[in-house]
């Protein structure tokens, strides 16, 4: 989740399935201060596991010691700076590699599994095939893949946002007016991407089409190789409109070792939430 008004609802969410629980609930805020309000209010059954910044440059650690100080379940880690301070820092605590670490071969994710990563997600230059062949090539790792995403299409340090209203060029000394509205960037189609922010400012703009390496109708991922998933809802659009996908059966091989879905919301309302949630839920109820 990326905003502090989805906590709840994900929080209270049932699961119409009794094979299918909330596990885990992964906290990307854009103020790293309100991490704290996810951790104090979890419940026993689900774990909180905070993300890391996407990039961290010398003197940004302090962010990362904000997200130790709170002691969360486990951390979804972005970079190896993340990895290295964690590991330190919270030792025994579950970290969980994100696809910016770029695993896009065997060779890269045993160094990372090795390096005290807890399950991976391949990176999002490999195709279905690829992700495939990854997976059998390397068994002795756990794979979180991408099961359903909008795909990030860049990640820059210039802010999108004060630059076109020219509110500052850095979040010291700027009004900050991604605090109160929501951005988007047009492309010449007039589609639009959602455009979110880090803690120290930097910009992400998502993809507004979704993709799938389960989903497709042709070139289905062998799901014998993987042994963890996750599963990526759809954002909204910047004015308010968009509706989230309905998830159809998927394919999936029951006799691997427990999955791990992760459902990422964007700006979904609680109804969109929970209409996702129950959709994922029947979909693996159906395997």
């Amino acid at each position: 989740i990326r905003q502090v008004e989805q906590f709840e609802a994900v929080l209270n969410w049932r699961s119409p399935v009794p094979s299918v629980a909330l596990d885990v609930i992964y906290c990307d805020y854009r103020d790293i201060a309100h991490y704290r309000v996810a951790v104090t209010g979890k419940q026993p059954a689900v774990w909180i596991a905070l993300a890391s910044p996407r990039i961290c440059k010398p003197g940004e650690e302090h962010l990362l010691r904000m997200i130790a100080e709170l002691r969360p379940d486990a951390v979804l880690v972005r970079n190896l700076t993340a990895l290295s301070f964690f590991r330190t820092h919270l030792p025994g605590v579950t970290l969980v590699g994100d696809t910016s670490l770029n695993v896009t071969n065997e060779f890269t994710a045993r160094e990372l599994k090795a390096a005290g990563l807890s399950r991976l997600t391949p990176g999002y230059d490999l195709n279905t095939a690829q992700v495939d062949d990854l997976c059998r090539r390397a068994p002795e790792v756990s794979f979180e893949l991408m099961a359903f995403s909008h795909a990030p299409l860049f990640h820059t340090a210039h802010c999108i946002a004060a630059a076109c209203l020219k509110s500052g060029d850095h979040c010291d000394h700027c009004r900050q007016p991604c605090r109160k509205h929501l951005f988007a960037l047009r492309d010449r189609q007039g589609v639009q991407h959602p455009l979110l922010f880090d803690a120290a400012g930097r910009n992400t703009v998502f993809n507004s089409r979704s993709d799938s390496i389960i989903l497709r109708p042709r070139g289905r991922l062998n799901l014998k190789s993987g042994k963890s998933r996750r599963l990526e809802g759809a954002p909204r659009s910047a004015d308010g409109r968009g509706d989230s996908p309905a998830v159809p059966s998927l394919r999936i091989d029951q006799g691997q070792l427990p999955r791990y879905w992760r459902v990422e919301f964007v700006r979904e309302s609680e109804q969109e939430i929970s209409s996702l949630l129950n959709n994922c839920a029947a979909a693996l109820s159906h395997q």
